[in-house]
């Protein structure tokens, strides 16, 4: 007989960050005690051409810190290609930066998920 998998989950609202020009755009899903953060959906834009842009998410599996990264080199709206959710540690959060796109560009992210038992 396969596992039981308890799927008790409350959805996390989208969290925003609109920064300034030449600001990092840093959301988090931040640790809960006893819940493991899912990640479902990674949204960002840059209003112009970045320098040096990129995208970055956080998160702890199995003990480690696991980093990805993508760099972007145009503006406008954006979706990080996820095959999957990202699902961190028990007691862990999943942060998601994006890079300062220098001068006057600025940048948004918008992070979306939910918490598991």
């Amino acid at each position: 007989m396969p596992d039981r998998i308890d799927l008790h989950k409350s959805t996390v609202a989208p969290v925003v960050h609109y920064p300034a020009a030449a600001t990092i755009a840093t959301k988090a899903m931040p640790a809960v005690a006893g819940r493991r953060n899912v990640l479902t959906s990674v949204k960002y834009s840059y209003d112009g051409v970045p320098s040096a842009g990129s995208i970055s998410i956080v998160y702890t599996l199995a003990g480690a810190t696991i980093t990805l990264t993508l760099d972007e080199t145009n503006g406008g709206p954006k979706r990080w290609p996820m095959d999957e959710e990202i699902v961190g540690d028990v007691n862990s959060a999943i942060t998601v930066s994006l890079a300062s796109g220098a001068g006057t560009v600025k940048g948004k992210v918008i992070v979306s998920g939910y918490q598991i038992n």
